[in-house]
């Protein structure tokens, strides 16, 4: 991590935009000027993911993002990227990957990690693999913690790449491009003193380095700087990386740099020059200067881009439209028309002036002419800007042959069909001009061979490509790229737009020659892994064991690799009759796998069943090698999980019923009753009376108290919170004392069972030693109502008796000695027993009775008492 003056915020918003271009590629209405910071190399690879995605409708990318401190400022320097600019660019490039995705009907799974001096990728964090196509959304929560990780003090390149192949060797589909984008505000620096960083820098681009994998494994590397040039610079680094032919000597580079070294709207433009630069017309020049393009009919839809070279005030500068006819359309809203024309415009928020404008013309419209873009510039405003404008959007060049996937490859004596298709996969027929030329440019580095002339395209036909030129088994890229120019006035030329290219891998044989796949797409995941190459006759093949794996390529701590095939001499061949289909094994042995990617180059023998001519055609397999899980580990892993699974749940609702299981912390009042039953009915024995109470006795005359967290003593009697081992169970109130039954019926180990409320509730408490009496522990809160207070106690009357029934026999008289029980009913008479079931206390003035208010201090409380409450014993209950 290098910490280098703060650069402005439009320089942090620019860089991450570069990164949201390079994964969108060919997304519709983005297109593209031309821009000397990337290289042509650079555009070529851009060119060469574009048409993979386009080719195969799959693609995984991953974005490796710096979490240094220097990020948010380190070691008094300033931050890089202080207000988190790179936060919602990421959001933005996956909000446009998924747009593209959908248009292209293409499945682009994109991942989220992070570096600085360790890589980390765990899906909690950064989320999983998400097909953007559909669940764009799900990458938001990920993508928004960015702008806490920001505390590592060092970027180590190397350890972030190893980590990024690993994660995509864990996909399923080795078929799919694969690309990594990355994201860095500092030079390369490891643990250690500035050796251990030059160490570090030399191994990344060496012969066994991590860019020598990537390439050779075909999976793009795409970098982004957002720091200027400079001693601290890693601009080197990051180039040489991406697209230098000095890191990874002998491999191709396949990658694309972008420095954030340039003013906002410069870098605009060059962000958009990083697309496919496809069926487009440019402009540069001040803000005086117009551009000019020529549209005819049998174009139906424009795409404008257009980016001032400078930061300039709010609306010092309009876009505007000039029709045909010369009528002039200032685009000061969202929307605008003019006659068959209907005009939607997208404003940059970055760069006043930016603006994105879709054209579209009615089915039966007519707008053909000259068009211009430029501006209304207000007095004083001159600087330059940058437009251009795409006449096709999503207009592609296709070989039918190629596209197909059952095609092993191509024989000399056949031809290819290519055909030029809008966006929907219909032929193009155009009013203008547009010449298609073919080349194949061989693998080993030869000279392009032009496959035809310039042949016209624009008929809404295919042009038929023969391929009679390649004399010998060949290896290679066929490119295809059609230069369209549009139909003037008078059916003079038009506008020239920039071609519409694409790239096809294949490999070619003379026909008395067999056909052989030239790339082969594997996963090695065993120790033992059997691949095949897809071939077809007329001839003979095998595989030349010696030339296979010259040209290894496995992830860092893998074992070398040992191959086996079957077909391995003339002798051994497979022999294939014309248009017979097989395939040639080719045994993969290790003595240790590891999450990576692997490229392993081999060469099958070609034989001719007619001349017994022989040839050769370069194999490459490429793709990912997967680490097995080891059986007894995993099933003790396995089996640990499940255990956790189940006991981590229990212990978190546990935890959670201890915290919240907690008494009332409320005020109650409470007062112990000596009662038993006579004559079948429920009696007071200090009165004699039939059981009732009064607000006075209950709340007046009793002391309030309030529990504690998990226990109280209300007269004399404790009660505890308790909680039971079930932790579906609900936490509960129990009396310490026995036996007893509460009022609902309820008990613990023959005590009463109680809500955690406890006001309004009795608790009825047998006499040790004598049947049917004992006493009633009435516990009300102080706003309880007279009508409550009788509902109690006829509640009380109506369960007493068969509470008393359900308590055991009592123990006999002399079972505590010779003084026997204590009777309650032997207090003197005008005693007053003590609330908390001490001795009687002297006799006291009653106080005034009153009716209160309810207190606005205590909870709220019920204002019915329910009289038919279960009474049934519940010592078993499953809850308890």
């Amino acid at each position: 991590m290098k910490s280098l003056t703060a650069p402005p915020l439009w320089r942090i918003l620019s860089t991450f935009a570069v990164i949201a271009i390079i994964g969108v590629l060919a997304l519709p209405g983005v297109v593209q000027a031309e821009d000397a910071e990337v290289s042509p190399s650079g555009r070529e690879n851009i060119k060469k993911l574009n048409t993979c995605i386009d080719n195969k409708k799959k693609a995984d990318l991953i974005f490796v993002i710096d979490e240094s401190a220097s990020l948010k400022g380190h070691g008094g320097k300033p931050a890089t990227d202080p207000n988190n600019i790179r936060v919602p660019a990421m959001q933005d490039l996956v909000t446009q990957l998924g747009k593209f995705a959908q248009e292209s009907n293409a499945d682009i799974n994109v991942k989220l990690s992070g570096f600085g001096q360790g890589y980390r990728s765990q899906p909690d964090v950064y989320g999983g693999w998400v097909n953007v196509r559909d669940h764009a959304g799900d990458l938001t929560p990920p993508i928004q913690g960015f702008d806490q990780r920001n505390n590592d003090v060092f970027t180590d390149y190397g350890t972030a790449l190893n980590g990024a192949m690993a994660d995509l060797a864990s996909r399923p589909d080795p078929e799919s491009c694969k690309a990594i984008l990355f994201f860095t505000d500092g030079k390369l620096t490891v643990q250690g003193d500035q050796k251990a960083d030059i160490v570090a820098q030399k191994a990344i681009c060496s012969a066994d380095g991590q860019v020598k994998k990537l390439r050779d494994a075909n999976i793009q590397l795409f970098t982004v700087g957002l720091i200027p040039s400079g001693e601290e610079s890693p601009e080197q680094i990051l180039r040489s990386m991406s697209e230098g032919n000095d890191c990874a000597i002998d491999t191709v580079p396949n990658g694309a740099f972008f420095n954030a070294e340039s003013n906002a709207a410069s870098l605009f433009s060059a962000f958009r020059s990083i697309l496919p630069n496809n069926a487009v017309v440019e402009h540069h020049g001040n803000t005086a200067s117009k551009m000019r393009f020529m549209l005819d009919n049998s174009i139906t839809e424009v795409r404008i881009s257009a980016v001032p070279n400078e930061i300039v005030d709010n609306d010092a500068l309009i876009p505007v439209l000039i029709t045909p006819r010369g009528k002039e359309i200032p685009l000061k809203g969202s929307s605008a028309s003019n006659d068959d024309v209907s005009i939607k415009v997208e404003r940059g928020d970055s760069v006043p002036g930016m603006v994105d404008i879709t054209m579209s013309k009615d089915q039966a419209g007519d707008w053909a002419g000259e068009w211009l873009f430029g501006y209304q510039a207000k007095e004083g405003t001159n600087t330059q800007y940058s437009a251009k404008a795409q006449i096709f959007p999503g207009l592609t060049t296709v070989a039918e042959e190629l596209n197909d996937k059952e095609v092993i490859g191509l024989s000399n004596n056949e031809v290819i069909h290519v055909a030029l298709v809008n966006r929907d996969g219909q032929p193009q027929k155009l009013e203008g001009e547009a010449k298609l030329e073919a080349k194949f440019a061989p693998a080993d580095g030869s000279e392009p061979i032009n496959l035809i002339e310039p042949t016209s395209i624009g008929d809404g036909f295919p042009v038929v490509v023969p391929l009679k030129v390649i004399d010998k088994p060949s290896t290679g890229e066929i490119t295809l790229s059609t230069a369209i120019v549009t139909k003037g006035k008078d059916n003079k030329p038009g506008t020239q737009l920039t071609p519409v290219v694409a790239r096809y891998p294949v490999a070619i044989s003379p026909s008395n020659f067999p056909k052989v796949a030239g790339q082969v797409d594997i996963k090695v995941n065993q120790l033992e892994t059997q691949v095949s190459v897809p071939v077809e006759g007329p001839g003979k093949l095998w595989i030349d064991e010696k030339a296979t794996g010259t040209k290894i390529t496995t992830p860092e701590g893998a074992t070398p690799l040992k191959f086996e095939a079957p077909n391995n001499s003339s002798e051994k061949a497979l022999t294939l009759q014309a248009g017979q289909k097989g395939s040639l094994p080719l045994i993969i042995r290790t003595d240790k796998l590891v999450d990576g990617p692997i490229a392993v180059n081999s060469l099958v023998k070609l034989e001719s069943l007619k001349t017994g001519e022989d040839g050769e055609v370069a194999v490459q397999f490429t793709g990912t090698m997967q680490a097995p899980v080891n059986k007894p580990v995993f099933a003790g892993v396995f089996v640990l999980v499940l255990i956790l699974a189940i006991l981590i749940p229990l212990i978190i609702l546990y935890l959670i019923k201890y915290l919240t299981g907690l008494l009332v912390q409320s005020t109650l009042h409470a007062k112990s009753i000596p009662v038993a039953i006579k004559n079948g009915r429920l009696v007071r024995e200090d009165t004699g009376q039939n059981l009732t109470f009064t607000f006075d006795e209950l709340v007046l005359n009793t002391p309030g108290v309030k529990p504690q967290s998990r226990e109280v003593v209300l007269a004399g009697k404790k009660i505890r919170a308790r909680y039971g081992f079930n932790p579906f169970s609900s936490a509960y109130a129990a009396a310490e004392d026995g036996p007893s039954i509460g009022n609902l019926g309820r008990q613990v180990k023959g005590r009463a069972k109680l809500p955690l409320a406890l006001r309004r509730t009795w608790v009825l408490y047998a006499d040790k030693y004598t049947k049917d009496k004992g006493q009633l522990l009435v516990i009300v809160d102080p706003n309880i109502q007279q009508p409550d207070i009788d509902a109690l106690a006829a509640e009380a009357q109506a369960k007493a008796k068969d509470y008393f029934d359900r308590f055991p026999e009592p123990a006999p008289a002399d079972a505590d000695g010779a003084d026997g029980p204590h009777v309650a009913a032997s207090q003197s008479a005008g005693a007053k027993p003590d609330p908390f079931g001490g001795a009687p206390s002297k006799p006291q003035p009653p106080r005034t009775s009153r009716n209160p208010q309810p207190s606005r201090d205590d909870d709220d409380v019920h204002r019915t008492a329910s009289l038919d409450r279960p009474t049934e014993n519940d010592s078993n209950d499953p809850f308890a």
